[in-house]
């Protein structure tokens, strides 16, 4: 059976996605990004890019013997998921895509976004728990706390385990910033993609929108009462989906 794949958002880990996989009738496995949780970068003196990601994971996935799974990604793992698929497209039998995009195709908005990620890292190094305070604060995960108050707890654990050195470094190779813009690959896609966003997220309601217009077997679906991460916010709801989607 083809498994399903998790990547997870940025901070989190691999039980980032507890909850949504024990809501699933599906052989289903968390990956620690690159970074995150158990997978540490060995080298932090070398670059790390996309095409370092695509490599590793694609071992991964040879070392199961898998020909080919269902991924899903949420935020950074999603541009992680896009990024793999556009280089592996034949591994791919379908793709989930929640809260995620496809890099940013104006160079001086691209340039301006390394500039806030850099800074960004310098903060999670100087100090990590002033970081942490202000992320939990971002409209993004406003609503969390109340919606899913164990779920959350569990993300503020893992996100005060990991390392802010190697948080760093990620943010730095592999932010949005740094990503490749995959707008024509994405529009090559020949297998069925699910996008999820949430109605309150409005910056990513309009990413998604484009996501929907560029990928030709895409479906766009989006999450009432919830925001940027809408796993976490509607997990139920969530579970449904996917576990309709990979059985269509």
């Amino acid at each position: 059976m083809t498994p399903l794949l998790f990547l997870h958002g940025f901070t989190g880990s691999s039980k980032s996605w507890n909850e949504l996989i024990n809501k699933l009738n599906a052989p289903s496995i968390a990956v620690d990004c690159p970074g995150h949780g158990n997978n540490l970068i060995k080298d932090l003196s070398k670059p790390y890019t996309f095409k370092d990601w695509q490599k590793e994971f694609n071992l991964f996935i040879n070392q199961n013997n898998w020909d080919n799974i269902n991924l899903c990604g949420y935020s950074m793992g999603g541009r992680l998921a896009i990024s793999y698929a556009s280089k592996f497209p034949e591994k791919i039998k379908s793709l989930i895509l929640i809260s995620s995009n496809a890099g940013i195709l104006d160079k001086n908005n691209q340039k301006e976004r390394i500039e806030t990620d850099y800074k960004l890292s310098t903060k999670i190094i100087n100090n990590y728990q002033k970081f942490l305070n202000e992320w939990e604060k971002l409209e993004f995960f406003s609503k969390q706390l109340v919606r899913n108050p164990n779920t959350f707890k569990l993300q503020q654990r893992i996100r005060k385990s990991q390392n802010p050195q190697q948080l760093a470094f990620i943010l730095k190779n592999l932010g949005t910033g740094r990503m490749p813009n995959y707008q024509d690959k994405i529009s090559e896609f020949n297998f069925p993609v699910l996008i999820i966003c949430g109605e309150e997220d409005e910056k990513y309601y309009e990413i998604s929108k484009k996501l929907n217009k560029y990928i030709p077997k895409s479906d766009l679906i989006v999450v009432p009462n919830s925001g940027h991460a809408p796993h976490i916010d509607q997990p139920e709801k969530v579970a449904k989906l996917i576990q309709n989607y990979i059985e269509s």
